[in-house]
């Protein structure tokens, strides 16, 4: 069956009493679809620090296209604090007023002075610090401002945040509307600069004109925003006066510069334009305490001709100068008002170029950042550092008495790629994390095609890297992918039908990156996010780790059991807030725990007693009581052990295959062990026990014991009973041993029927999920699924006091997680040595298959050289076939299985993860798909390769499909082997198969349909005729007899095979740059994107349309353009409803975003589209926008642009509106009309209620009883069915 066949249908269908007949026949079945943000894009476009929350809290912000992420810079790392994506404006550049940060102290103190100093800072201790925080709301030194832009206004935003009674975090913002132009160069927002003292400041357009603002200090905006009741939003104005001034040019650059610290009203502003072909400076001045009508200019200064446009403009702190950065020079001027504005050039040498090749010119500066520096120095010295985007940074040093000289030096590289993230953390010793005066400094900088970094530089020392920023954009390509449980060969996968196995989860796969030290294939997952604290080193791997109470008594500390592969157990004593770790040597400190031997389990119970059992013994002890206990086992071994923590219950196997079980109590302040006697005996097992499991439901309890037979057996455990074996489940695959069994959830909604849900894990690398049911004494295992293990490295995850202990190899790392515990996502990326552009799934090897390019860097000489050898780049077609559950890269040059491109087609056995040319210089893979065509009577698994050939000299370029013959027939190795290689005079932008044997694909603009068919027992190609059209076809797809294509400027089109001939059918009515598509054949629509950032779903009638045109169901608009959509069962197993396929339709954009789009019917989109319009004009859930709400009626009206449904406004409701969301919906619906808005309203906010009551009733089929309270019914509607995530 076509996978296709089976989507995501409207949730409303499969809700009790509202199941509906879809009518296939000439009406669409569907009416709306709802548009998700899935995964949120991971660009940053700025980081800036600034304390926008508060003068103790060292914020950091990393701005993105619409949201901004507030993190806290912790001395060493970054740790998320909030994040806001509620703007609904796109940000166009952003700044920071106020007063900057204390700079350092001059030296570090020694001797008295260090004990002074230090016992101040105790008394200014980090608690004391949090408390000052949420003490009285006060306006914090520094206010962020963005320049915002929408289709239909532009504004400044100034914005703080504070936290209130509750110690929650909101925002304060003041929105100032900027002059709206028609034409996008002239629209404010493209600069915006801002004075040194935050007197004034000024935003600018690309062209055309500029606004200078004068600025309240914060002195003033404190008296006039803080009150005893808390912070008045609407005195928050920060804005005093404001004058628009014309340019005649395009403006570059624009910044205040320094003036003399004795000139206090001295404003200075230089902007650097061009008109024509010239660039000019123009230098702006005027005294702050007059109007800004006397504002003045002294004219233009011409620069060099031989400039090109600047990169960077920097001003100095220290004098009224500044330097501009040229790809190949930087000039200095520092004479501004003395008539003398000649430039003194600092060469610039790239002595160091990361990745050589990488791109045809040399790389450029892309941003500067100043570090934090004592107030003394800052007055006759200035520095920054100079960000190149190949990764290398360089610090420049200036003195007052020595300009325009400078001390330059480069400091090393960062190892990404940037653009215009990059900053210095600000340390000035305030704040929980303060460091002093430290000789050291911390840059941040976020990646461009690559993942960001904090890194520490230090004097005459290599950078130090010392946190990674996640960074998955841009997103070429994504593919979803189903993996088989195993990955040997065909004599070694389970017997368990393929069928069968396509039911289960699959996993996201995206590629992403550039050049061969940051391109990636990773898959994407959700997580929570968190910040390291501590690390810890054992001499050999990490075996075990177990979390206990301080073994003497101490609530402020834990204690954590590991174990190692050396057979020894350490015992470390870790503070709660995880600022301290350290090794307990002493044997009396270690309270009766036997660190000489290895441990195989310990815990804690729920009687407050420590168990520790190891080969030879079960030691127990109460670290209130002061109490010991030790069990030994003189002559046999102990395997396996379990503890259950609320009986204090233990189950041990020994190498007899006994099972032992026993209960520890306190009597008389002394520990006991009640253990087996003749009422009681071990129990005798026939096969090796691989693991024990104890589980406590109501009050009896259950062992699950896994053996090497493949068995699972369940006993009821009993001390007058003894093990009574209640059934046994039998593993059908092989090497099927269950070595860990986990109670993972208890389903506590069914009172009358608890369910447990039971997970075994495997040795062949399989996961089995059980229910588990004990309901009226009779107790059932019922086998649910069968997943895949992602990851077989040994890693253990245990949990205290909010901090996360991990154990990978020999390192243990204690972890801080994120406050809100806010699930965001995770890339798990694999490198690739190039740049990616395609990803696919291959069912047929079990791997990821990558196409991506690689640069090679050749010298050559020739006459016009002079005989000096030359630099020559080459760019690769290349494919890997990489284990999806992770295969190291190995380079291309230096792998000897490195294979280059061969016009031969001998069959070649290339590893998994080992790249393979398969052309020459300039060829480029468009595409990828795997093929099954059915010839000589038998299928061939093949792999087909469209691509792009360029020429030289300005010929056209040309096109070929190469098919490859793909077997795997071991583990680590797939043999591929070239059987077609059809060369074409256009480029194959795409293809698709076509029946049994065809493959359509477009060479350059025309379509083209092949047959491959047996002619005397050979393979032969036969071609039908080809059909023109005026524009290429970036994607097809194909459910016969039809074949759609998206097309550069045509969007959809829809053709059928006629005795031999290509025919056209149907198009869209309106002619767009169509991207990509998907086909709903079960609902007879064809959901299409371009690139004018928009979804449609258009419905193609059972019955040829006069004016061959499909009809649009739906128009979304979309933040940005999705360039592929895909359907797959990506959705979590726990959040899948039997009644309705798991399969959902996703889609990817360019800035690494994913959204999730499912379809609707009329009644469900009515009512969603009510609530959503009185969202939109709701000031809570829409803080920015509320005032520009759409001008439509409340009512929903079907409209071709108005069947979208924005989820992420729903989130905002359910989050917004805690703890009673119910009420933030209620008062929506109870908000009297806004006169404003007469005839887009109804007249009486009790109209609308019923009105709403009226579109519940007829969507959601509510009982009598639930039609009490409807507002609840809407609510529990949209969490279940409409609000569970995706992903």
């Amino acid at each position: 069956m076509d996978g296709l066949q089976t989507i995501s249908v409207s949730p409303a269908e499969h809700l009790p009493g509202t199941h509906k007949h879809f009518d296939r026949g000439h009406t669409p079945s569907i009416s709306g679809v709802l548009v998700r943000t899935v995964i949120p894009s991971p660009l940053v476009r700025w980081i800036i620090p600034a304390r926008i929350r508060h003068k103790n809290k060292n914020d950091v912000i990393f701005v993105g296209d619409s949201s901004i992420e507030v993190k806290e810079y912790l001395g060493d790392s970054l740790r998320q604090v909030i994040a806001k994506d509620d703007f609904d404006f796109t940000i166009r550049a952003a700044r920071v007023i106020g007063t900057p940060p204390i700079p350092l102290t001059t030296e570090e103190p020694s001797g008295l002075d260090a004990i002074i100093k230090e016992e101040e800072m105790e008394a200014t201790s980090a608690d004391s610090m949090e408390l000052d925080v949420f003490a009285s709301p006060e306006v914090p030194p520094q206010i962020l401002v963005l320049a915002m832009e929408s289709s239909l206004k532009d504004k400044l935003l100034f914005l703080f945040a504070s936290y209130d009674s509750s110690h929650q975090i909101r925002f304060l913002s003041y929105e100032h509307p900027l002059l709206y132009h028609r034409r996008y160069a002239e629209r404010l927002g493209k600069h915006v600069a801002v004075d040194p003292r935050s007197r004034a400041m000024a935003v600018a357009a690309a062209s055309g004109s500029f606004v200078v603002y004068t600025l309240k200090s914060t002195a003033q905006l404190r008296e006039e925003v803080e009150s005893p009741a808390g912070l008045l939003q609407d005195k928050f104005v920060p804005v005093k006066s404001e004058r628009v001034m014309k340019l005649d040019g395009i403006i570059l650059k624009m910044e205040f510069l320094h003036p003399r610290r004795e000139d206090e009203n001295h404003v200075i502003l230089l902007i650097v334009f061009s008109r024509g072909e010239r660039i000019k400076l123009r230098v702006y001045d005027w005294d702050h305490s007059r109007d800004l009508q006397t504002i003045e200019t002294g004219g233009d200064f011409l620069v060099g001709s031989n400039k090109r446009c600047p990169l960077l403009l920097i001003p100095f702190t220290f004098t009224t100068g500044f330097i501009l950065v040229f790809e190949d020079k930087m000039s200095l001027y520092h004479k501004i008002f003395t008539g003398d504005m000649e430039p003194y050039n600092l060469k610039h040498e790239y002595e160091d170029i990361k990745e050589p090749g990488s791109s045809r010119r040399l790389p450029l500066f892309t941003s500067w950042a100043r570090p934090t520096r004592r107030e003394g120095w800052n007055l006759e010295n200035d520095a920054f550092f100079l960000c190149r985007e190949d990764g290398t940074v360089w610090f420049l040093e200036f003195q007052r008495n020595s300009l325009p000289h400078s001390a330059k030096s480069e400091v090393g590289g960062i190892s990404i790629n940037v653009d215009t993230a990059f900053a210095v953390l600000v340390d000035d010793g305030i704040g929980k994390y303060r460091m002093g005066g430290r000789s050291y400094d911390m840059l941040v900088a976020a990646g461009d095609m690559s993942n960001g970094i904090v890194v520490r530089f230090e004097a005459r020392k290599r950078p130090e890297p010392h946190q990674s920023i996640p960074n998955w954009a841009p997103m070429m390509d994504f593919c979803t992918a189903h993996i088989a449980p195993n990955l040997g060969s065909n004599a070694a996968r389970p017997s368990i039908p393929y069928e069968s196995q396509i039911h289960g989860r699959e996993r996201l796969f995206g590629c992403f990156g550039r050049g061969k030290d940051h391109g990636a294939v990773g898959e994407i997952q959700m997580g929570v996010e968190a910040s390291s604290r501590i690390n810890f080193e054992v001499n050999t791997g990490i075996t075990g780790l177990w979390i206990l109470p301080d073994v003497a008594g101490s609530s402020s500390r834990t204690c954590v059991l590991i174990t190692d592969l050396d057979d020894q157990t350490t015992l470390l004593r870790i503070q709660n807030d995880g600022s301290s770790a350290e090794e307990i040597m002493d044997l009396e400190d270690q309270g009766g725990i036997d660190t000489d031997s290895v441990t195989l389990t310990a815990g804690s119970t729920l009687s407050s007693i420590v168990i520790q059992i190891t080969k030879r013994s079960i030691r127990a002890l109460s670290p209130t009581l002061g109490c010991r206990f030790s069990h030994n086992f003189e002559t046999k071994t102990i395997k396996l052990a379990h503890i259950e923590g609320l009986s204090s219950a233990v189950l041990v196997a020994t190498d007899d295959n006994f099972l032992h079980y026993g209960e520890f109590l306190i009597k008389d302040r002394e520990i006991a062990l009640s253990w087996e006697d003749d009422r009681f005996p071990p129990f005798s097992l026939s096969s090796e026990v691989s693991c024990v499991y104890l589980v406590k439901v109501e009050q009896h309890m259950f062992a699950f014991v896994g053996t090497t037979a493949r068995q699972l057996h369940l006993f009821s455990v009993d001390r007058k009973m003894g093990f009574n074996l209640i059934l046994t489940h039998e593993f059908p695959e092989d090497f099927a041993i269950c070595d860990s069994v986990a109670v993972i959830a208890r389903d506590t909604r069914n009172i009358a029927k608890p369910l447990m849900a039971v997970v075994c894990g495997l040795r062949n690398g399989s996961i089995h999920n059980f229910f588990f049911d004990t309901t009226d004494g009779n107790v059932t295992l019922e086998h649910t699924e069968l997943l895949t293990q992602s990851d077989p490295s040994i890693f253990d995850v245990e949990s205290v006091s909010g901090l996360l202990f991990c154990i990978n190899d020999s390192r243990l790392h204690l972890t801080e997680l994120d406050d809100g515990l806010r699930s965001s996502p995770v890339v798990r990326k694999m490198s690739v040595p190039g740049t990616p552009s395609r990803v696919i799934f291959s069912r047929l090897s079990n791997t990821l298959v990558i196409a991506f390019t690689t640069i090679r860097v050749r010298e050559f000489r020739d006459d016009r050289s002079n005989g000096l050898p030359q630099q020559r780049r080459l760019l690769y077609p290349t494919l890997m076939f990489l284990d999806p559950n992770g295969t190291p890269m190995q380079d291309l040059e230096e792998c000897p299985h490195s294979t280059m491109y061969s016009s031969t087609s001998e069959p070649q056995k290339l590893p998994l993860g080992v790249s393979m040319n398969i052309g020459p210089s300039g060829m480029k893979i468009l595409g990828l798909m795997e093929w099954r065509p059915f010839v000589l009577g038998r299928v061939f698994p093949l792999l087909v390769v469209n691509n792009l050939r360029a020429r030289k000299g300005g010929r056209v370029n040309s096109g070929s499909i190469q098919i490859y013959h793909i077997t795997r027939k071991t583990p680590n190795t797939v043999l591929i082997e070239l059987k077609h290689n059809i060369s074409l005079a256009r480029p194959v932008y795409s293809l698709a198969s076509y029946g049994a044997s065809s493959l359509i694909f477009c060479s350059g603009t025309t379509l083209c349909l092949r047959t491959m068919t047996d002619v005397d027992g050979v393979p032969r190609w036969i071609s039908v005729p080809s059909y023109e059209l005026n524009t290429m076809v970036l994607h097809i797809s194909v459910r016969e007899p039809y074949i759609y294509l998206s097309t550069a400027s045509n969007s959809v089109m829809v053709f059928k095979v006629e005795d031999t001939l290509l025919v056209p059918q149907i198009s869209n009515a309106l002619g767009r740059s169509g991207l990509h598509h998907l086909l709903i054949p079960s609902h007879s629509l064809i959901l299409s994107t371009n690139t004018e950032r928009t979804l449609a779903g258009q419905w193609q009638s059972p019955e040829p349309p006069l004016d061959n045109s499909s009809r649009t169901v739906f128009e979304a608009t979309l933040p940005r353009s999705i360039r592929k959509l895909s359907e797959g069962a990506i959705k979590p197993p726990w959040l899948t409803v039997p009644e309705i396929s798991p399969r959902v339709i996703v889609g990817s954009s360019i800035d690494g975003s994913v959204h999730h789009f499912e379809l609707i019917n009329e009644d469900t989109w009515r009512l969603l589209r009510f609530v959503q319009h009185m969202a939109e004009r709701n000031a809570t859930i829409c803080p920015h926008t509320y005032a520009e709400a759409p001008m439509i009626h409340i009512e929903p009206r079907p409209r071709e642009s108005c069947m979208d449904i924005k989820v992420d406004l729903f989130y905002r409701l359910l989050d917004r509106g805690s703890p009673d969301t119910a009420a933030l919906l209620q008062s929506m619906l109870e908000a009297e009309p806004d006169p404003e808005r007469r005839g887009y309203d109804f007249d009486t906010w009790q109209a609308r209620q019923q009105r709403f009551f009226e579109i519940v009733d007829t969507a959601l089929e509510p009982t009598a009883l639930q039609k009490q309270d409807r507002v609840k019914v809407v609510m529990d509607f949209l969490r279940r069915e409409i609000l569970p995530p995706v992903l």
